[in-house]
């Protein structure tokens, strides 16, 4: 009889398993040799297998390369929820978010970047959801925190909580801001304190279900607003908004809600100077 079975699995220093070997038959077959082989097949990086051209006491090894999340005191790609241990000065973007359901705790540490234009804080992948970036400090990026998904794909369910952005360099323009996002469906915006900056502090682009409340806002001067909604397109929409008791002061501009299709949402309890 054919005995399918994981014979052995290696795991590395992150607890991740790199190896295992899949034992589809083992003995000496010499009784009945007329077998059909499980239906079993693996992606690998070299190459896919594919267990219908087994034999006889046929053996793979397969060589899994794991993605893993940077140190704690490291930028990188994110892969799974983690959490930043000591402040972190970077060239370009930071952290980049690959996956969905995961946090990115910045444990009260800051990430200083080098002032460039086109570099992001937290850059979240459009495929994703279910994200949440708290309790991180985010300095002198272009953006502090960007996720824009193309008309194709949409965000869900995005958190960005009790963080602290400084200084984003990206400049006045309705394409850029310190918290930027297009394309996002319930995302909550609170807790947040954002100063002085040449940008916006949140930009909402196609952001339906939205909720943007309880953040601190000191010294932007963009003239697109403090706090910009754009329905500049045919395709965009921010349905059911709230605004709700955000502190927006020394600011050029207040909160702006720019084209149409702004539907059953709320604005309350600000205060704006």
């Amino acid at each position: 009889d054919s005995v399918p079975a994981f014979r052995e699995l290696t795991t590395d220093s992150n607890g991740l398993t790199t190896t295992f070997i899949f034992d589809q038959f083992r003995g000496n077959y010499t009784v009945n040799t007329s077998f059909m082989p499980l239906n079993v097949s693996a992606n690998i990086s070299d190459g896919k297998y594919a267990s219908a051209n087994d034999t006889v006491n046929s053996t793979h090894i397969f060589n899994l390369q794991m993605p893993f999340n940077p140190a704690g005191n490291l930028c990188g790609t994110i892969y799974m929820s983690h959490t930043v241990t000591a402040n972190i000065v970077t060239t370009g973007t930071c952290f980049t978010i690959a996956n969905s359901s995961l946090t990115l705790d910045g444990n009260n540490q800051f990430i200083r970047g080098d002032g460039g234009a086109s570099d992001y804080g937290v850059l979240i992948n459009s495929t994703t959801s279910d994200v949440i970036v708290k309790n991180l400090v985010i300095q002198d990026f272009g953006e502090g925190v960007n996720v824009s998904s193309s008309n194709l794909s949409r965000h869900f369910r995005l958190v960005i909580a009790n963080n602290t952005i400084n200084g984003s360099t990206v400049g006045d323009t309705p394409l850029g801001a310190n918290i930027h996002i297009v394309n996002s469906s319930g995302a909550r915006i609170y807790g947040n304190t954002i100063n002085s900056s040449s940008s916006m502090a949140v930009s909402m682009q196609n952001g339906d279900d939205s909720m943007i409340f309880n953040n601190t806002i000191n010294g932007t001067t963009s003239g697109y607003g403090s706090i910009f909604f754009n329905t500049t397109y045919v395709q965009d929409y921010n349905e059911n908004v709230t605004v709700a008791n955000n502190t927006i002061r020394f600011n050029s501009n207040g909160i702006q809600f720019w084209g149409g299709f702004l539907n059953m949402s709320w604005v309350y309890g600000n205060i704006v100077y």
